[in-house]
């Protein structure tokens, strides 16, 4: 029994030295890491800088090397960070900054005491593009044009593609932009027989960059063709001049079909319901219909009301002949014309008093 006793105490003790020498052992072959929380930041992000295998106590050394260094960035961010009992080392003193956009870093970490080495690396960029309402694994191709930085920035017109992934709600990597920002994603995707349409972004395009933070615009897509709106635009107002007229102007989304007006009066205007514009003086509304394309639904407009007042006339009395002397007979000189819009040309008879004495 003691022999059994004695033989598991070495069996033990022989694993536990087996596990403290092959953690040596990775020590002594210098298999520190160091890594960041992020493989991409925004402008005003910090950056946690973390690591093991560290030597316990040591200073280790972070050198930043920047690609293309910022002209405006003449301050080194070189620092370090002391590693725990447990060789373990924590820092997160590097703010990203907004001449930092566009910029790819490579962090490489020292041991001053152990000599062991460690790399990696980050970006600094901040649109990004999401999607909602597809399906998971698929890609979507989103162009846009912008500026790169640093500012005043380079113009610039590109495209990225991303993949939806297992989820259905994508979004493709940041990229480094400053100022307005025109964008497109796909008005339509079709995955095998569904068709998704584009019904909106958030935001719309084009936007302003925000200085810092992520900026991110997100698509929303749904089955089958989208919704459209149409309304019809107030302008007027109008004047009887003989001709058709009313409004015909709309603002409209969604479907690029035609568009139809219908133009009805209202009482006491007898107007029978016409795709012409009503001529004569009234009160008249009018709707806008907007028809479907491949990928929108059509849509009809709320009723726009409006109203053709009546013209001014212009009434002249010409008088021939003064001037005149008495001659106890009544005398009529005058003549009478009325004119107005719409051609309006008449000669009333005119009507005299004491047109004698």
């Amino acid at each position: 029994m003691g022999k059994i006793l004695l033989k598991s105490l070495q069996a033990l003790f022989m694993g536990a030295f087996l596990t403290l020498a092959f953690a040596s052992w990775n020590t002594a072959l210098g298999q520190a890491t160091v890594t960041t929380d992020k493989d991409d930041y925004a402008p005003g992000e910090y950056v946690i800088i973390t690591g093991t295998g560290w030597e316990p106590g040591e200073r280790v050394d972070f050198t930043f090397v920047e690609t293309p260094k910022p002209e405006s960035c003449v301050n080194s961010h070189d620092n370090f960070a002391t590693a725990d009992a447990s060789g373990n080392i924590y820092y997160d003193g590097f703010l990203i900054k907004i001449n930092h956009l566009g910029v790819h870093f490579v962090l490489t970490a020292t041991g001053q005491v152990s000599g062991r080495v460690a790399v990696t690396e980050f970006t600094d960029a901040n649109v990004k593009f999401s999607t909602t309402g597809l399906p998971p694994n698929v890609n979507v191709t989103v162009s846009y044009s912008g500026f790169s930085p640093p500012s005043p920035g380079s113009a610039i017109s590109s495209s990225v593609t991303f993949s939806t992934g297992g989820g259905g709600n994508g979004a493709s990597g940041n990229i480094a932009l400053i100022g307005n920002l025109n964008f497109q994603f796909p008005n339509t995707i079709t995955v095998l027989t569904t068709v998704y349409t584009l019904v909106s972004t958030s935001p719309t395009s084009p936007a302003t960059i925000p200085a810092t933070g992520t900026f991110g615009i997100e698509a929303t897509y749904i089955v089958g063709k989208g919704a459209s709106t149409i309304s019809v635009n107030a302008v007027g107002p109008f004047t009887y001049n003989s001709n058709p007229q009313g409004p015909d102007a709309v603002t409209k989304s969604g479907s690029t079909g035609s568009v139809t007006f219908s133009y009805v009066g209202v009482s006491p205007t007898t107007y029978a319901a016409s795709a012409t514009k009503p001529t004569n003086a009234g009160s008249y509304q009018v709707t806008a219909t907007l028809a479907s394309d491949a990928n929108y639904n059509g849509a009809v407009s709320a009723p726009l009301a409006f109203s053709i007042g009546k013209a001014a006339s212009v009434t002249t009395v010409t008088i021939t002949g003064a001037p005149f002397t008495y001659t106890g007979s009544s005398q009529t000189p005058a003549i009478v014309s009325v004119t107005g819009a719409g051609g309006l040309s008449l000669t009333p008879a005119p009507l005299y008093v004491n047109n004698t004495n």
